[in-house]
């Protein structure tokens, strides 16, 4: 006797044809969470503690840590790219970025100055300027030759960050323990947001093979000379920043590799910080690729650089040792903010699907899953992507659906690993310390999966199943968790009995065995020491199951499934081509259909 079962359910396979799909491929799998081999719904993403508000245009967000410690959301309407600084400093969590104008930092104190509500209030600029022009000393004779340079010192917050040099001074000499006056030191800073405080001035050291310049003394900005009578025993520290820079301006794409080291991008060149000195950009470090670059993305040692043409890899523990590899694939990126990486490997949008590199691999990881010109119905040009726990959402629009959502491509193991979602965003924003992905929704920051009350229902559409004979299938069962369903309305009914009965104790008596002022609304809060009884959520979502039946490409029955009892399915008909879609939110295991409901049994 003929029957199907439907379980294990997977995901979708675009390119394969609905009759060939495997039994449990689907033709629609939309808010499908398929690692359990239950068929089961996302949750709604949930709010915040603390509502987070966002404008509607934004484009980047970013976790950041108020001047007292709480959350602080930052929020830009370009798209940025935001690194933690490499220094830790107490309390003021400093980060750096690009994609905002010039490359720029802020922290703690400056990103909350402002009042709000939208954030960074204050930043300054990423780099530190090099002076342009030389020290001038007196010259007043003696063995000792001897010449002058400087730096500017910046503050932000604690840290302490230094430029290069500016121009060394003409050789002078100099009798040992006489005094040299050095003029021509800059009366103000440069002009711009760098928050220069003082000069550290330098003079080199005669009889050195390698010449060095040691540190002869710090000096407030706007002394304009100095009287060096420093011996050579009370000199400080060899210069250390002898071939620092500033970020080129239109750097862009910052990412943090190891060992303290930054990248970022400008045109199809590649520029690298000094180690655990993100200030510092020598231009010796800078790496150029055959195309321009589009995106950057890390994992391990290895720096993905993802351009108009092939991608490239590049590797290295030091920025004067790295190394790079051309991938002999052409796939461009056609999206930047599609490029993500997690600690197995980068992913970006191509024109041909989704493109992943990794350690031993690097290619289209969609190519068995759907045919180029499938993949462009998804409008790949303007995706935005984010890996977590080995997914890779790529929000998106649909093309000609006018819909907006995202594909999920899962990484783990898992049978027909694509997936999609009706949950739309245009920001994102993945928090290490809780390994949680934050979203922009109805304009403020919500935490993916973050309710756990309700719902998104699902749609699953199973494969196109084409019959030896044309039959009827007269019975069906669905195993489901009905006793959501149950439990669902249990919790609705034991909250409104909670609030009829605090709403009965308010009014018959005064003691409330607490202080409550007259303002306040049952259920609005819980009232420690109160005999009013506390609420369970409000906000639960209905749990329910439909199945849809279709033959011959007809929809010939609609059932809101209660249980997992059998049920009988129409009759007066028989076709070879059946198929079967469910929607709703409660975890199916398995469907069973059958000519009869005997039939049932033996499935």
């Amino acid at each position: 006797m003929a029957g199907l079962k439907i379980a294990a359910f997977a995901g979708i396979v675009p390119r394969t044809s609905p009759s060939l799909l495997k039994d449990n491929e689907a033709q629609i799998a939309s808010n499908t969470k398929l690692y359990s081999g239950e068929l089961r719904s996302w949750n709604h993403p949930g709010a915040l503690p603390v509502s987070a508000v966002m404008r509607p245009d934004t484009l980047s967000i970013y976790k950041h840590v108020n001047a007292s410690g709480g959350d602080l959301w930052l929020s830009w309407l370009t798209d940025v790219n935001v690194v933690p600084g490499p220094v830790f400093a107490t309390g003021q969590f400093p980060i750096y970025y690009t994609g905002s104008g010039a490359p720029k930092k802020t922290n703690s104190a400056l990103a909350s100055s402002g009042g709000g509500p939208y954030y960074p209030g204050d930043w300054l600029e990423m780099g530190v300027p090099n002076p342009t022009t030389a020290p001038a000393p007196n010259n007043p004779g003696g063995s000792e030759s001897r010449t002058y340079l400087y730096t500017f010192i910046s503050m932000f917050g604690t840290i302490e960050e230094e430029s290069g040099p500016s121009p060394a001074s003409g050789v002078i000499s100099v009798s040992p323990g006489s005094t040299v006056t050095v003029s021509g030191l800059p009366a103000s800073a440069p002009a711009g947001k760098y928050n220069i405080t003082k000069i550290r001035l330098y003079r080199s050291v005669t009889g050195s093979s390698s010449n060095p310049y040691l540190k002869v003394a710090d000096i407030n900005i706007g002394t304009t000379s100095f009287s060096d009578n420093v011996l050579a025993a009370g000199l400080g520290q060899v210069l250390p920043s002898a071939n620092f820079s500033p970020p080129p301006s239109d750097l862009s794409g910052l990412v943090a590799m190891a060992n303290g080291i930054m990248a970022g991008f400008r045109g199809n060149e590649i520029f690298f910080s000094e180690p655990f000195q993100p200030h510092a950009w020598p231009a010796e470090y800078a790496l150029t690729v055959e195309f321009p670059v589009v995106g950057l993305a890390t994992f391990g040692e290895s720096l993905v650089v993802a351009t108009k043409g092939n991608p490239t890899i590049i590797t290295g523990s030091t920025p004067a040792g790295m190394s790079q590899t051309k991938v002999p694939i052409y796939e461009p990126c056609v999206s930047k903010r599609s490029v993500a990486a997690d600690d197995s490997g980068a992913m970006y949008a191509s024109p041909n699907g989704i493109i992943k590199i990794s350690q031993g691999f690097a290619g289209n990881a969609t190519r068995g899953l759907m045919t180029r010109a499938e993949w462009q119905q998804y409008l790949p040009t303007g995706m935005l992507g984010a890996v977590l726990d080995g997914r890779y959402y790529l929000f998106c629009d649909f093309g000609a659906t006018g819909l907006k959502g995202a594909l999920i491509l899962d990484r783990n193991e898992v049978a027909s690993p694509l997936t999609t979602t009706s949950l739309y965003t245009t920001a994102v924003h993945i928090e290490p310390q809780s390994a949680a992905l934050h979203v922009v929704a109805d304009n403020q920051v919500k935490v993916w999966e973050g309710d756990l009350n309700n719902f998104i229902p699902y749609d699953w559409k199973s494969k196109l199943y084409i019959l030896p004979r044309p039959l009827n299938f007269g019975a069906g069962q669905i195993e489901a968790e009905f006793n959501d369903v149950a439990l669902t309305a249990a919790l609705q009914a034991q909250r409104q009995q909670i609030i009829d009965s605090n709403q009965a104790i308010f009014t018959s008596t005064s003691n409330l065995q607490s202080t409550i002022s007259l303002d306040n609304s049952i259920g609005s809060n819980v009232i420690a020491g109160s005999i009013l009884k506390p609420l369970p959520p409000s906000d639960i979502s209905g749990r329910f199951v439909q199945l849809t039946v279709l033959c011959q490409g007809r929809q010939v029955a609609v059932f809101d499934v209660k249980d997992s009892k059998p049920f009988r399915l129409p009759s007066g008909f028989k076709g070879d081509r059946w198929e079967f879609k469910f929607t709703g939110n409660v975890p199916v295991r398995h469907l069973k259909v059958a000519e009869t409901s005997r039939g049932l049994m033996e499935l």
